[in-house]
C-alpha cells in the first residue's frame, strides 16, 4: 500500500511505498499556506485508509472484491456531507474511503489540490490493476511487499526463470517478484534441490539435508519442512505455500485458530504480518543449505562444485516442472 504523509514545513503532501529495498516517493501536492496542519494530516490519513482498503482486493480478494475504480473517484470530488444532523455511510470500504478524503479536500479549498489527489489516486488504483496482472513495472512494484492469497502465472513464471538462473537464489527473487509466488517457484527449487543433495550424500529423507541448518537456527527450517511434505502427501507447489499463508492471514484478522487448523501443534510457524516474506526468506535459506552441504560432499576435488550443483538441480527442477504451475488441489 501507499501512505502518505504531510510535511508542515513544507506544505507537501507525499506519498510513499516500500520498493522491495528501500522505498520510493514523491511529492502529491503543495497545500496552501494557510492550510492547517491538521487537515493536511487528515488528508495523508484518509488516502492512507484509501490505498489500505483498495489493495485489499489484491492481497485478500477472497474478502474485498474488484476495485470500485469509478465510485470512489466521484467520491472524492463530490463526498456527502452532513445534512440536517446525518452522514450517508457507503456500504462499500473503499467508496466510503473516497468520501472521507472527498470531505477533507472541501476543508483545504483547492481545486489544484483535489485534481492532484485525483489524479494521484488514479495512479494507485492503476498499480493495483497491474499488479492483478502480474506486472510490477513501476508503483505497481509495492506488491513485492505483500502477502497475497493467490499467485498470478505470470510472476510464478518470473520466479522460477530467476531460480534458473541463481538455484539458490538471489536478491531479484525478493525485489522484482510477488512473494507468495516467488514461494511457490522456490518450493519447486527446493524439491528440487533437497532430492539432488539427498541422493549425493546417501541420505535417506528430507531431515539428512537440512539438519546442520536445523541444529542451528531450529525454527526456520520447520514452514520449508512443512511445505516440502505436504507436497509429498500431493500438493501442488501452490497449494502447499498458500496453506501455510492462509494460516497465518487469517491469525492477522483476528481467528484464533482451532489445533487442526495449526501448521505445528500450538503454532503458526509464519509472522502474521510478514507471512510470505518471511516464508521466502526460510525457502532461499533451505536452497543456500542444499548448496553448501552439496559442496561440502562433492566439492573437494571437482573442478566447478558450485556449477555441478546448479547442473544437477536445473536438470531435476526442469524433469519435474509439470508441478511448478499445477493448479490448488
Amino acid at each position: 500500500m501507499t501512505t502518505y504523509a504531510y510535511d508542515s514545513s513544507t506544505t507537501h503532501l507525499l506519498a510513499v511505498w516500500g520498493a522491495g529495498v528501500g522505498s520510493a516517493a514523491h511529492s502529491v501536492a503543495r497545500l496552501h499556506a494557510r492550510t492547517p496542519v491538521a487537515v493536511g494530516r487528515r488528508l495523508a490519513h484518509g488516502l492512507t485508509q484509501l490505498s489500505t482498503t483498495a489493495w485489499l482486493s489484491y492481497e485478500e480478494s477472497d474478502i474485498a472484491g474488484p476495485v470500485p475504480v469509478s465510485p470512489a473517484l466521484r467520491a472524492i470530488v463530490d463526498p456527502n456531507v452532513v445534512r440536517a444532523g446525518r452522514l450517508r455511510v457507503d456500504p462499500d470500504w473503499v467508496v466510503e474511503a473516497g468520501h472521507d478524503v472527498g470531505r477533507t479536500l472541501r476543508e483545504a479549498g483547492s481545486a489544484g489540490v483535489r485534481r492532484a489527489v485525483v489524479a494521484d489516486v488514479e495512479a494507485e488504483f492503476d498499480a493495483i490493476e497491474r499488479a492483478l496482472l502480474g506486472d510490477l513495472a513501476g508503483r505497481a512494484g509495492q506488491a513485492v511487499m505483500m502477502s497475497r492469497l493467490d499467485a498470478s502465472p505470470v510472476q510464478i513464471a518470473a520466479a522460477d526463470r530467476l531460480l534458473h538462473e541463481v538455484p539458490t537464489g538471489g536478491q531479484p527473487l525478493t525485489t522484482d517478484v510477488e512473494p507468495t509466488a516467488a514461494c511457490v517457484a522456490a518450493a519447486h527449487w527446493l524439491r528440487a534441490a533437497v532430492d539432488v543433495t539427498r541422493d549425493a550424500i546417501g541420505g535417506d529423507d528430507d531431515g539428512d539435508v537440512l539438519a546442520t541448518e536445523e541444529a542451528a537456527q531450529p525454527w526456520d527450517v520447520v514452514a520449508p519442512r512443512l511445505v516440502l511434505a505436504r507436497m509429498d502427501d500431493g500438493l501442488s507447489p501452490l497449494a502447499a505455500v498458500l496453506s501455510l499463508v492462509l494460516s497465518a492471514k487469517r491469525v492477522a484478522r483476528g481467528f484464533v485458530p482451532a489445533p487442526d487448523e495449526c501448521d505445528v501443534r500450538g503454532h503458526v510457524v509464519l509472522d502474521p504480518g510478514r507471512p510470505s516474506r518471511q516464508l521466502l526468506d526460510q525457502l532461499m535459506l533451505a536452497l543456500r543449505t542444499c548448496g553448501q552441504l552439496h559442496l561440502e560432499v562433492c566439492g573437494p576435488g571437482a573442478p566447478d562444485p558450485f556449477d555441478a550443483f546448479d547442473a544437477a538441480v536445473r536438470a531435476e527442477a526442469g524433469r519435474a516442472s509439470d508441478r511448478l504451475l499445477a493448479p490448488v488441489r
